[in-house]
């Protein structure tokens, strides 16, 4: 399982031995739903090693905001010695899905795009496209484990951080690579992060990459300013104030003011406005009159902190 440091409110499912087939949709309340491949190995009762056999079974997944909700296995490919298979449950997802209609993945909005920052020990790093995700590889040198963050940006600009991982490394392999890929709800709200890791092979058998899933809210895109006169703890009222309305990242003010301000980019006005009523002490609404990749910006004053 890959530990992950969590920057913004989300879940973060890991499912060990897992490849990502399909995602299926989303639900009008946000869930997102999978469609998997879960690998392990089995063998005949009584013998070694040396006689194991790999199985695969599908499943189609619902991952909501605090838990796996459902789990149907769909089918099975079972090793010739394996005589009892478990029934598949695809009637029970057929029903279900009648009743839950699922929208198809939105394209990303408003420029929002998925941004890898690697960081870390000796080594060298390789990040292509893929598909509109990101490939991550690492030639490890040393014992050091290196680090990848993963965030949202606006056209390649700014940096949401979401998400920071230690970057897996089997015991087989000095090399390691992971696709890191984003699926938008229908309504551009919310955003599943689908951190694939390659697998290996291995003079003993196939091991498996991992699946982790993580939902963030996505646009829009928020910075929370303030300057240094005002105490810490108004900028986390802010942030706590402003949770699940959009990515949120905090930074210093250039100049202090009386009334805070959250200022919006063309076509985030209703957001900036609902903002706005949450921000401690209340704020004014503006547009943002010069070159930013916020979505929004929140300017605070001395009055959020009174």
């Amino acid at each position: 399982m890959i530990i992950a440091l969590l920057t913004q409110a989300a879940l973060a499912l890991s499912f060990p031995e897992t490849q990502l087939e399909e995602v299926l949709g989303w639900t009008d309340d946000g869930a997102v739903v999978l469609k998997v491949r879960r690998f392990s190995t089995v063998a005949p009762a009584g013998q070694d090693f040396e006689d194991v056999a790999e199985m695969s079974e599908r499943f189609a997944v619902v991952v909501r905001g605090d838990a796996e909700e459902h789990r149907w296995r769909l089918s099975g490919e079972y090793p010739d010695f394996q005589k009892v298979h478990p029934a598949p449950e695809a009637e029970a997802w057929k029903k279900w899905s009648a009743g839950h209609p699922l929208h198809a993945p939105a394209t990303a909005p408003s420029g929002l795009q998925l941004r890898v920052n690697p960081t870390g020990p000796k080594g060298t790093w390789s990040l292509s496209p893929e598909g509109d995700g990101v490939q991550l590889t690492h030639e490890q040198i040393g014992e050091d484990i290196p680090i990848a963050h993963i965030g949202l940006s606006n056209d390649g600009d700014g940096f949401w951080e979401l998400w920071t991982t230690p970057f897996p490394f089997s015991a087989w392999s000095m090399s390691a690579t992971a696709t890191a890929r984003p699926s938008f709800s229908h309504d551009g709200r919310r955003v599943a992060v689908l951190f694939q890791t390659d697998g290996a092979v291995t003079m003993r058998g196939a091991i498996h990459g991992n699946l982790d899933v993580m939902l963030f809210d996505a646009a829009p895109l928020t910075s929370i300013l303030a300057p240094q006169s005002l105490p810490a703890s108004a900028t986390q009222a802010a942030k706590a104030a402003l949770a699940g309305m959009g990515a949120l990242q905090t930074g210093p003010a250039k100049a202090a003011r009386e009334r805070s301000v959250v200022y919006y980019a063309e076509g985030f006005k209703p957001q900036a406005e609902a903002m706005a009523a949450k921000v401690p002490g209340g704020a004014t609404v503006e547009a943002i009159s010069w070159e930013a990749p916020q979505h929004v910006v929140v300017a605070l004053g001395t009055s959020s902190a009174q």
